[in-house]
């Protein structure tokens, strides 16, 4: 009888286990079927990604070169063209101090700014009036701050606008305010500075403008690129 029960049993385990390894192999190959379809979503997202890309980064750059001679127009507003092409012969000095720029401005003791582009302002009577120059700054406190700057060869400072801004709304971001912006026109100086009590407008010194309240991470990193700007004009032609 014993004999009987234990080899039932035996049976009954002998016959469990072609089961068990039939549904172990069933989840296996679910496993590496769902890897599969994985990795085809994976790719398939990644083609369309980058055929995205490839349809709008032409467009991309058509609005960001638009932004661009935007600012030029706004802070050079008395120049009848802006010539761009650094191999031209009007920029000749402006190439030699493009090149130099690292060392121009590691000699002023600037950081983290760099001179992205320089173009002359030429007037109506085909004579250069002066400078325009696109400036980034990397320490804005919302990250990169990009500015053009419009200076005269006199040295006199005709405007600033914003390129690329992302400060914090209602702090930082007045950076892009008329108040703020029209401080700078007119300056005649090797460096702008600001104070933070609100005295700039009645200064009896001509550099200085009024910080935004609550914002002088952003009102520094503005300040800084318009006297990296001012530092690498004077540069010009040296």
């Amino acid at each position: 009888m014993e004999q009987n029960v234990a080899a039932a049993v035996v049976k009954e385990k002998n016959a469990i286990k072609p089961e068990k390894a039939k549904k172990e192999s069933a989840g296996g190959t679910s496993i590496v079927k769902d890897a599969l379809i994985l990795m085809v979503i994976t790719l398939v997202a990644a083609v369309l990604l980058g055929l995205v890309n490839e349809l709008t980064k032409g467009r991309i750059a058509e609005l960001k070169e638009q932004a661009k001679q935007d600012a030029y127009k706004a802070v050079y507003a008395d120049a009848l063209s802006i010539n761009t092409d650094i191999n031209a012969e009007v920029n000749a000095e402006l190439k030699k101090a493009i090149d130099n720029q690292e060392s121009i401005l590691s000699a002023a003791g600037i950081s983290n700014i760099t001179i992205d582009e320089a173009a002359t302002a030429v007037g109506a009577d085909g004579n250069v009036l002066g400078y325009c120059i696109l400036i980034t700054n990397s320490k804005g406190y919302g990250g990169k701050i990009t500015l053009a700057l419009g200076i005269s060869l006199e040295g006199e400072i005709k405007g600033i606008a914003f390129t690329t801004l992302a400060e914090s709304p209602g702090l930082g971001m007045r950076a892009d305010e008329t108040w703020f912006k029209d401080q700078f026109k007119g300056i005649k100086s090797d460096s702008v500075v600001y104070t933070k009590d609100g005295t700039g407008a009645s200064s009896t010194e001509d550099n200085v403008i009024d910080s935004i309240s609550g914002a002088t991470i952003s009102t520094r990193a503005v300040t800084n690129s318009v006297n990296a700007g001012i530092t690498f004009v004077s540069k010009i032609g040296e």
